[in-house]
């Protein structure tokens, strides 16, 4: 094949990957990528992978009482650890953004394992606050009770 045959494709192929990489990127809302960091600790759980769990938490974390991440984090390797993999339900999600630009959620979490229906699983009403370090989305502060 002879360079003038080759000259349109090379062109067109140029033209092609310039409009690409300039076209606008979908941008993700602050709500979507917190309700992604919870999808991604709830896969992580249900992995049994605790240091995927941590990866949600910010090296700042705090819990509700004082919790330090170092806290969570051995209980969150003591639960994950123990027994079979659990199987993780959120049948309610609330994700707000605030003024400060944190986005603060609350959601009904239920921990299900083998064999256990909805019913017999451990529930859990979680809340918390997620802020932007860098370019990933972390939890910075979040509680939990039993109803």
């Amino acid at each position: 094949m002879n360079g003038r045959r080759l000259l349109p494709v090379a062109g067109a192929a140029l033209a092609f990957a310039l409009v690409w990489t300039s076209w606008p990127k979908a941008t993700v809302s602050p709500e979507d990528a917190v309700r992604a960091l919870l999808a991604q600790a709830v896969a992580a759980a249900e992995a049994k992978d605790p240091s995927g769990v941590m990866d949600t938490l910010s090296t700042s974390f705090v819990g509700a009482s004082g919790t330090s991440r170092d806290e969570v984090k051995g209980l969150v390797v003591g639960q994950l650890l123990r027994g079979s993999a659990p199987r993780v339900l959120n049948p309610r999600l609330d994700v707000q953004l605030q003024p400060d630009g944190t986005v603060q959620w609350n959601g009904t979490f239920v921990f299900l394992r083998a064999g256990e229906g909805e019913a017999q699983g451990s529930r859990y009403e979680l809340d918390g606050v997620a802020a932007l370090e860098g370019k990933a989305w972390r939890i910075i502060r979040a509680g939990w009770r039993q109803p």
